[in-house]
């Protein structure tokens, strides 16, 4: 490329002695010198897929399936699942910082991408092991004796538990690197080169793409395990987790190292930040110790929350954190909600099921819309006679409009049919479905299959003044329809809102903080999941659900 520049210098200086008549043919001759691009093959974007599939599928998988183990190793209590998910929640409010600084300031993008892999594959290894040994006895839910215990109870279990929910903190973080790494630098590069050499997979191609493939395993990957541990057992189930972990181990680095070989702009090394002088660092840095790193961690953190709040994109980012605030999605609180007012797992499962359909139709629906609105608003700047735009120009426009409206509709839409679905929680009675007595986790399943939903009939005196107003008392059949529908319309317009942010942060952040933006952003997401779960402990019983479900419809309608 040098080599490239040093002859167009030369060939302007001969050039300089031409007559005015002869420039035209000089330039011609410029003109004529072709500067090699990188050329992005259809198959180095598959191989991004599929590395980014099994990542996915893996980390989709281990996330269900650790639930379930939870579970099973300790019946009949929610403590232990709650200090899991409060454990990864805290590491990745505290870490992902440093995940972000670390990513956009690695000499080498490959070896980065390849290290949260490994690290991802072997925690998922080690704590395959921790939970077999939790669930080693055969059925926990099975007590021959008032003397005996489950294996849950023992000593020995919590503290195995204990280094199982530490290893899973690592693969949580390990995950989220892989993710960070592989959207915010790896996609953004790919983007970038295929733009110019492979129309049809420009950076928002890639982005849907990408998140279809996280949805589709988000949807698939329980169904499966649940079907394994349902037909078989769950020290099976712990069996299958690490066999296709170990299995696409391998597979996920090849493909990830074919991409970068062939890639030079992935090569190519970062553009970071320059490095601070040790001279010029403070005496309590010099000096080293845990002081010293507390103090550099605090200092890595105060800069690039200044800097994510100097960008243009910081509100939609933030905006986006705060809807992972909403109960109102398909976790833990609102399963339990909808088990406690009678609805079947199948029924759940089956809505759930529709829904995440929408999701992933968000990954069609993005693409289209932002070229459609682009379109409408060019055109009709152009009809009101304003400024004419070079054609570069003109379509960079029109995607920016397009992506900006796009979100815009996707917020929108969230808060909206958010509505319907609080009006049709406060006309849901709570009653619990009568199941089978049944000692294991299989036969405990296939009863909550078998239940039907049964509800007293609601009466106008049972909601507040203003929701008699707004909804009268209808069937609870008409209530769950409602719900359901509108639920899923929602979860579109999230993953809208979602995908056109993340392209926004990816163009509209410098190239060497996209990284560090992302994990701040993530922090974020912690935090507000973290609030999440302290509402659900405060307001815990199933009845006081629509009060935590109008204050999510709420914060959604202020984003809106």
């Amino acid at each position: 490329m040098k080599q490239l520049d040093t002859e167009l210098e030369d060939l302007e200086t001969d050039f300089s002695h031409l007559s005015d008549l002869d420039v035209a043919d000089a330039q011609s001759e410029l003109n004529t010198i072709v500067i090699p691009a990188f050329t992005v093959t259809k198959l180095q974007i598959w191989n991004l897929y599929l590395s980014h599939a099994l990542s996915t599928w893996n980390a989709r998988t281990y996330e269900f399936a650790a639930i379930l183990f939870t579970a099973s190793a300790f019946p009949e209590t929610l403590l232990a699942a709650s200090l899991r998910g409060i454990c990864n929640d805290t590491a990745v409010l505290f870490v992902s910082f440093s995940i972000g600084h670390y990513i956009d300031n690695a000499p080498s993008r490959l070896r980065t991408l390849l290290m949260t892999i490994c690290a991802n594959r072997g925690s998922v290894l080690l704590g395959c092991v921790g939970w077999l040994y939790l669930v080693q006895s055969g059925d926990p839910f099975s007590r021959t004796s008032p003397e005996s215990e489950a294996p849950g109870s023992t000593t020995s279990s919590v503290w195995i538990f204990a280094v199982v929910v530490l290893i899973g903190v690592f693969e949580n973080l390990s995950g989220i690197s892989n993710l960070i790494s592989m959207e915010r630098d790896w996609v953004l590069v790919m983007g970038k080169a295929a733009s110019q050499t492979l129309p049809g997979y420009e950076l928002t191609h890639l982005n849907a793409v990408m998140r279809r493939i996280d949805l589709i395993c988000k949807l698939v990957g329980p169904l499966v395990i649940s079907f394994i541990i349902t037909a078989t057992s769950m020290r099976t189930g712990i069996f299958a987790v690490a066999t296709m972990s170990a299995c696409s181990w391998g597979i996920e680095m090849i493909s990830a190292w074919h991409v970068w070989s062939q890639c030079p702009m992935l090569q190519e090394a970062k553009v970071t930040k320059k490095p601070i002088n040790k001279a010029d660092e403070p005496k309590s840095l010099k000096n080293g110790g845990y002081g010293a790193v507390l103090l550099q961690w605090r200092k890595t953190h105060t800069t690039q929350m200044k800097e994510f709040f100097r960008t243009e994109v910081w509100i939609p980012s933030l905006a986006l954190a705060l809807c992972h605030i909403n109960v109102m999605t398909y976790r833990d609180s609102f399963i339990t909600f909808l088990l406690e007012s009678g609805f079947s797992l199948v029924f759940i499962t089956v809505a759930r099921t529709l829904g995440s359909v929408l999701e992933i139709s968000s990954t069609f629906v993005v693409p289209w819309s932002i070229i459609y609105l682009g379109n409408v608003q060019v055109t009709q700047e152009e009809t009101e006679g304003e400024e004419t735009l070079l054609q570069g120009e003109k379509e960079e426009r029109k995607h920016g409009i397009g992506l900006e409206r796009t979100g815009l509709w996707g917020i929108a839409l969230q808060s909206c049919c958010l509505v319907p679905v609080v009006l049709a929680i406060w006309q849901i009675p709570i009653r619990r479905p009568v199941m089978a007595q049944s000692n294991s986790i299989s036969e405990r399943f296939l009863a909550n299959l078998q239940s039907t939903p049964s509800h007293p009939q609601p009466t106008a005196t049972d909601n507040p003044l203003f929701l008699r107003f707004l909804m009268p008392a209808s069937s609870p059949s008409f209530a769950a329809v409602t719900m359901f529908s509108f639920l899923s319309m929602s979860r579109l317009g999230v993953w809208v809102y979602d995908l056109t942010t993340q392209e926004l942060t990816q163009t509209r952040v410098p190239t060497r903080t996209t990284s560090s933006f992302a994990g701040t952003e993530r922090a974020f997401v912690s935090v507000f999941e973290i609030a999440q779960r302290v509402m659900v402990a405060l307001f815990p019983r199933p009845s006081q659900f629509k009060w935590l479900s109008t204050n999510s419809q709420r914060t959604s309608a202020t984003l809106g």
